[in-house]
């Protein structure tokens, strides 16, 4: 028997996935934890999404582009851009004092895309609809998040072996003779409740962020400039595909595994 949904009710669930992916919010809390000892751990699997070419370069050659800190905080594409990146201290809900030398961060971001699938599970009534409406919901949340004009095609390579490529990110740093100060997923603030004495990390970033269930990897390096990592090829531990060929079975056996 053939599936189908009406186009009012896959609206609703579209909209849906965005509130269910962001956990919900009270007025006594200021932080939000998302798991954050689970990212360390590995316990996950990671996507990076981009451009066709920049993605072959990911995958065939292991190349890891990392911008400045400097260059997030002033970039104007909402799901890119953060004002606030860079931020040591706030208050009432403004950033009181930046970070020194934030050309020297260089970041790595991509998404915790295990979680998603896993929070996309908890959307109401979700054991009445098969993979196939799942699928649509996350492709329709990962092209919201990537930042791309509507029509581009949106590619991403999956990285199923984190650990695996934590070391070989590891070896990549050394050889640069970059400094590795972290990878861990996001923590999450209200930028009007938080205090004023709270000081702000690099793994921190404003609530309305959430929905990117972003894992960070942040390294150091003494120069104005954006860092190029070269890991090899992580055909062995990843995969690329469109969004549009997205589908949960291409991660599930991973996630199992976790």
């Amino acid at each position: 028997m053939e599936f189908s949904v009406s186009s009012d009710l896959l609206a609703k669930y579209l909209k849906s996935l965005a509130c269910i992916i962001c956990i919900k919010s009270y007025k006594d809390i200021h932080f939000c934890w998302w798991r954050r000892q689970a990212n360390k751990e590995c316990g996950c699997v990671i996507a990076k999404i981009g451009k066709k070419e920049h993605m072959k370069h990911l995958i065939e050659y292991g190349e890891v582009y990392m911008n400045t800190t400097e260059f997030f905080r002033n970039h104007k594409n909402p799901e890119i851009g953060d004002s606030f990146e860079g931020a040591m201290y706030i208050k009432d809900g403004r950033v009181s004092t930046f970070r020194k030398n934030l050309f020297f961060e260089k970041l790595f971001c991509v998404l915790n895309l295990s979680e998603i699938v896993s929070k996309c599970n908890e959307l109401p009534y979700s054991r009445c609809y098969n993979d196939y409406v799942k699928e649509i919901i996350i492709r329709y949340h990962l092209s919201e998040l990537s930042g791309f004009a509507p029509g581009e095609e949106i590619f991403m390579v999956v990285i199923k072996d984190v650990q695996e490529f934590n070391c070989r990110f590891k070896v990549a740093c050394n050889k640069a003779k970059a400094q590795i100060v972290d990878n861990r997923g996001i923590l999450y603030y209200n930028e009007y409740k938080i205090k004023p004495d709270t000081h702000i990390s690099p793994f921190m970033k404003r609530q309305k962020y959430m929905k990117q269930n972003e894992i960070r990897y942040l390294v150091k390096k003494s120069n104005n400039i954006p860092l190029v990592l070269h890991l090899g090829s992580l055909n062995d531990i990843a995969f690329v595909a469109t969004l549009k060929d997205f589908s949960i079975d291409l991660i599930m056996p991973t996630m199992m595994a976790v």
